[in-house]
């Protein structure tokens, strides 16, 4: 089992971004890997705009498969979301994955990416990760797995 960390729920509509997480999953899937997306939530927005995403999320993801494969973390943060309340996947069956496969940087937060056996961040945007982790405007906790270039921007 994976978990894809994906970043997709408050850019919906972008579709270009929808699909770059969607091909991850869609190639794990094809590996053999059952796979949990995991979506990060702003919990300072409203809840009926969140309920409204999540509920678009699963409209998109329904004719790949994923579409009842959805957890939820709070951005950033430790705390667990009631995911339950969404109709969204349990956070405690996401970190029994075998791998987290980060595409969010920092929506998972250390100590939640620690509870993964083991993890990987995979940077879809070099040029911006280095602008925002020289200006700090970017942090991302360490992985177990990541590439070189990245790694020269992260501690």
């Amino acid at each position: 089992m994976a978990c894809l960390a994906a970043n997709t729920l408050y850019d919906i509509r972008a579709g270009g971004h929808l699909w770059v997480s969607l091909n991850w999953a869609l190639g794990l899937q094809a590996a053999g890997c059952r796979v949990i997306w995991l979506e990060p939530i702003d919990v300072r927005k409203p809840k009926h705009e969140t309920e409204a995403l999540i509920a678009a999320l699963k409209t998109a993801l329904r004719p790949y498969g994923f579409a009842d494969s959805v957890a939820l973390c709070v951005w950033g943060s430790e705390r667990p979301v009631a995911a339950e309340e969404q109709g969204c996947g349990n956070l405690e069956e996401a970190v029994q994955a075998d791998l987290l496969l980060n595409l969010t940087y920092d929506g998972v937060a250390r100590g939640l990416l620690a509870r993964f056996r083991r993890s990987a961040l995979v940077d879809i945007d070099h040029g911006l990760t280095q602008i925002w982790t020289s200006e700090n405007q970017l942090k991302v906790p360490p992985h177990d797995f990541f590439s070189q270039l990245v790694k020269q921007w992260v501690s």
